[in-house]
């Protein structure tokens, strides 16, 4: 379709706004084939993030400037309060798996795709082993919460946030190949080390640089510091323990080299929006869905 059959076909679309599931368990996800022409029109977005796995044919997604055109092995992803306008273009089906939610405190580290648009973002999975789990994923996260059975909406996001995780690894994978040997040696180390009382030129000792050019180097290939990727390590670490264990958060603190367990309650507070012990609580107790995004990893 040429620039004016699309310019006339846009301007006749219905502008109507599309009504949006409402989220009364932190989860709403379905599949569905979206005939030709179909469109979803939200001038305002939502309140939630809504993630959308194309299968077959595509999509004609339309932002300000631009428009992208998802296919298979394309995953898509709008932020919350980010305008909606999407659909099967007018000569095709468009068949996803999609899913409107709440994000977890953790999430949001996990999210930071490539920006297509403020407030869209997209995702090339050219791996057909890692697009075939995500599609398990999404039939599991959409089969779970169609599930009459206890727990059925936990369980639904779980496998959510199993999807979230393979499609963060395999953006992180491909970052990971662009990054300076030097910055990937700081990584390693500060991931196999986060028990330790780590310094700046402790970590660049282990690279063999001095500590001013590995700090310039770090940030500007990072976009973060050492000790917010060191901490968020250490979080990530925290977040398993206290979900999976029932070990003592003095033990946790000391463990993952914080001095004092009153410091690491501090801090877990600002990175997952609730105390350890509040966490574990809800984390142990299947009760995790439902929790907006808080200040974690920003």
């Amino acid at each position: 379709m040429d620039n004016a059959a699309y310019k006339i076909y846009y301007l006749v679309m219905q502008r109507e706004e599309t009504v949006h599931p409402v989220l009364t368990h932190g989860l709403v996800p379905g599949h569905l084939t979206l005939p030709p022409g179909h469109r979803a029109y939200r001038r305002r977005g939502t309140d939630d993030w809504l993630i959308m796995v194309t299968l077959s044919g595509r999509g004609l997604i339309v932002y300000p400037g631009g428009q992208l055109r998802p296919e298979a092995q394309e995953v898509v992803l709008y932020e919350p309060r980010t305008p909606h306008d999407y659909g099967a273009g007018p000569d095709a089906a468009w068949e996803i798996l999609w899913a409107h939610f709440l994000a977890r405190p953790e999430w949001s580290a996990w999210l930071h795709w490539p920006v297509v648009s403020p407030g869209l973002r997209s995702l090339r999975l050219n791996e057909r082993r890692v697009f075939d789990a995500v599609v398990r994923g999404m039939e599991a996260v959409v089969s779970r919460y169609r599930s009459p059975f206890r727990h059925n909406r936990a369980l639904a996001l779980t496998a959510l946030e199993e999807v979230i995780l393979r499609c963060d690894s395999c953006k992180a994978a491909s970052e990971m190949t662009r990054l300076d040997e030097r910055v990937r040696t700081a990584m390693e180390f500060m991931c196999a080390n986060t028990q330790r009382r780590l310094k700046d030129a402790d970590v660049a000792r282990a690279c063999g640089l001095s500590v001013s050019r590995l700090v310039h180097l770090f940030r500007e290939q990072a976009g973060t510091s050492m000790q917010q990727f060191l901490e968020r390590q250490r979080m990530r670490q925290a977040r398993e323990r206290l979900a999976m264990t029932a070990e003592p958060v003095s033990k946790i603190a000391y463990a993952l080299g914080y001095e004092t367990p009153f410091y690491f309650t501090r801090r877990f507070t600002r990175h997952a929006g609730m105390c350890p012990r509040d966490y574990r609580r809800a984390a142990q107790g299947g009760s995790m869905d439902g929790w907006k995004v808080g200040s974690a990893d920003r």
